[in-house]
């Protein structure tokens, strides 16, 4: 279940940030950078996924994900070079992302005073052949972090319950299931989640027709160094 790609990638987003640099610089610290090329691909799932909610935050469990460099406009981002070199590592690991989750701050919440199409934190269950046991990592506005061995199975239920003792504290029981991605999909954009059928990546033609603009317009904004909320 994946959306249009344009709104997949986060890149490709309505607003930017039009605020000054002091401003810039909060919204850097309580938002997670997608420039890093092997995040997972927001609203990318597949299944339906799950929407919940936390507390000041809504959080979207996507089961499977691309990474970004893997998709539209991401692949078109990227140094060439640097997506063949991400995808034989990843090949050579047997890497996958198995879920990942996305907690983006509740509309008027977010610390920096303003809303971010970002996400506050992002939850990963990864595995690969070097891993016996699935791991739990995750990308914070710091840094990117590895917790060790996932305790239990790697199912959604457990999984969900496992992100969310590390993001209320140990109290996985504050998470509130409210439908699947396209309730906190619509939460977040304030549009109707577009279900399109093509995991091909960068190779899908439909993808590739509805990326242009998206492409162009993010790369410029990539070279020039302006931020992304």
């Amino acid at each position: 279940m994946n959306s249009n790609p344009n709104d997949s990638v986060v890149f490709a987003r309505d607003t930017i940030d039009k605020q000054s640099h002091t401003t810039h610089h909060k919204i850097n610290e309580t938002v997670v950078s997608l420039m890093e090329p092997t995040i997972p691909v927001p609203w990318d799932s597949a299944d339906k996924g799950a929407t919940y909610d936390c507390g000041n935050y809504i959080c979207v469990l996507l089961k499977s994900p691309h990474c970004i460099y893997e998709v539209k406009p991401g692949c078109d981002i990227y140094p060439k070079e640097l997506i063949a070199k991400q995808r034989e590592m990843h090949r050579a690991m047997d890497f996958k992302y198995l879920y990942a989750m996305f907690c983006y701050w509740k509309k008027g919440m977010n610390p920096a005073g303003m809303d971010s199409a970002r996400p506050a934190q992002i939850y990963t269950i990864e595995t690969s052949k070097f891993a016996t046991i699935p791991v739990i990592c995750g990308f914070s506005p710091e840094t990117r972090w590895n917790g060790g061995d996932l305790n239990g199975p790697a199912t959604e239920e457990n999984v969900a319950i496992e992100m969310f003792k590390r993001l209320t504290g140990g109290h996985p029981e504050k998470a509130r299931r409210i439908g699947d991605l396209s309730v906190g999909y619509e939460l977040q954009t304030g549009k109707k989640f577009v279900e399109y059928s093509d995991k091909s990546g960068c190779l899908g033609a439909l993808a590739l027709l509805l990326a242009i603009p998206a492409s162009i317009i993010c790369l410029v904004l990539f070279v020039f160094g302006i931020g992304f909320n």
